[in-house]
């Protein structure tokens, strides 16, 4: 069963996919909220687990796609980068 922690936590990270659903101001090369983003993509994987970081991580790209992909590749990578050692932590665990 999933403890009230996480259910808090995925209910907050539902109400921050509705904020960059409805909001586009983060939609631009220099924003502080793409620092927030890198930071949610590791805190959804460290309590959730990288399938979670991962879904959440694919919203933000494809939100940045559908707006003409603004976000800076460097800042990109930088989230990719995360949800990789997400996932090689995950990864390291099962072993």
């Amino acid at each position: 069963p999933i403890s009230a922690a996480m259910q808090n936590f995925s209910a907050g990270l539902d109400l921050l996919r509705a904020f960059y659903s409805r909001n586009s101001h983060w939609l631009r090369p220099h924003d502080h909220n793409h620092l927030r983003i890198t930071r949610i993509i590791e805190a959804a994987g460290l309590i959730m687990g990288a399938d979670v970081a991962e879904e959440f991580h694919d919203f933000i790209r494809s939100r940045d796609m559908q707006a003409g992909s603004i976000i800076p590749a460097n800042t990109a990578i930088q989230w990719e980068k995360r949800l990789n050692h997400i996932k090689a932590l995950e990864g390291a665990a099962s072993d």
